[in-house]
């Protein structure tokens, strides 16, 4: 057996042990840490060195979902981009997404407007724009698009922070559950400072 492929072994052992023994010590670690916010969503920083910036971002997350076909949805999504590893300032805007998924057409060709009723206030947010629309196939024909929103923060936390929000893009409403409202939270916690 080579030198460097015993050195490698050799090194891999150690950490298996060191791993066994932390399990061993350490068995409810992830049990002890709680979550403050409670919802379903992925939130994750992604550092991109070549060009020095982190984009923090909510996964989208399902607000419906067809009952009889699991690949229409329509889902919301958020996030911020800034330079370096971590957050000096709170951003002076989040980006906003809508991504529809339907049978049906594209959904938001003529009509993007995004309507927000938080707590029972009406807000007309703007035109959302479209990133992307496609089609794919899985047995039928989906139409995906992708749509986002540039949002002043203030106005982010204001539906964050809400008790009930109603989105409308277009003919398409959508009620906010409390998960959702949590997840926006979540997010919104993570970029103020």
């Amino acid at each position: 057996m080579n030198r460097s492929l015993k050195n490698f072994l050799w090194r891999a052992l150690i950490l298996v042990n060191i791993l066994s023994i932390m399990t061993i010590t350490y068995p409810t670690l992830s049990a002890r840490v709680q979550r403050k916010y409670k919802h379903e969503a992925k939130i994750i920083a992604t550092y991109d060195a070549a060009n020095d910036k982190t984009i923090l971002a909510m996964f989208p997350y399902k607000v419906r979902i067809n009952n009889d076909d699991n690949n229409e949805s329509i889902a919301i999504a958020a996030g911020v981009t800034f330079a370096g590893k971590s957050l000096d300032s709170t951003p002076r805007f989040v980006e906003f997404g809508v991504l529809s998924q339907s049978r049906l057409g594209f959904q938001f060709k003529n009509d993007r407007r995004l309507v927000a009723v938080v707590d029972g206030d009406r807000l007309l947010l703007g035109e959302m724009n479209i990133i992307k629309a496609r089609t794919f196939t899985i047995a039928t024909t989906y139409f995906r698009e992708d749509l986002n929103l540039i949002l002043p923060y203030d106005l982010y936390m204001k539906i964050a922070n809400a008790k009930k929000v109603v989105l409308q893009v277009g003919q398409e409403v959508m009620e906010l559950t409390k998960d959702h409202l949590e997840a926006l939270r979540d997010l919104g916690s993570q970029i103020t400072r």
